[in-house]
């Protein structure tokens, strides 16, 4: 089974937000992936902009990475994980600026909901308003339009209510 899941973490314990993508891969491994800041130099502007660099860690089915909210989640098919795992090994090798702001602020880079959202889209999953499209620029955003979704019982995730892998999930 191949899996993704969308995960946002709106601050938790250390306060700094973040979104990013958990992989269930065919071997049943998951793993976590994010793009962040390189923030080891004064000239850095504290991590608010410089290199990037994609955050790979070991997941588990409850998460490695704190996260407040499940934004989406999807069962991929093979072409689709292929897409997938073609843009973040793109990424892993030649790395996207920086910038805290997202790719709608003046200047080349991009921030982790923004690189989470293009690594969706390139995969050719279904895209959310708020959540999985251009609109989402920040985990604070992108987790309040995943909250205000699952209110309202989004009907684009009955496809996923069968699983149940953990509570917080979108089901």
């Amino acid at each position: 089974m191949i899996f993704i899941e969308l995960r946002v973490d709106l601050g938790g314990v250390d306060l700094l937000p973040h979104s990013f993508l958990s992989i269930t891969h065919p071997d049943g491994t998951i793993l976590e992936y994010g793009l962040v800041p390189i923030n080891h130099s004064k000239d850095s502007s504290f991590g608010l902009s410089g290199d990037g660099q994609i955050k790979v860690e070991i997941g588990s089915p409850e998460g490695t990475h704190e996260a407040s909210v499940i934004a989406d989640q999807r069962f991929l098919t093979t072409d689709q994980y292929e897409r997938l795992m073609d843009y973040i090994n793109q990424s892993i090798a030649n790395p996207p600026k920086y910038i805290v702001m997202g790719k709608w602020w003046p200047g080349e880079g991009t921030n982790c909901t923004g690189w989470a959202v293009d690594a969706w889209n390139y995969a050719g999953l279904p895209v959310k308003w708020g959540v999985t499209n251009n609109d989402a620029w920040n985990p604070y955003g992108q987790g309040m339009v995943a909250k205000v979704r699952a209110m309202l019982s989004d009907p684009s995730d009955e496809a996923i209510a069968a699983v149940d892998r953990k509570s917080t999930r979108l089901n």
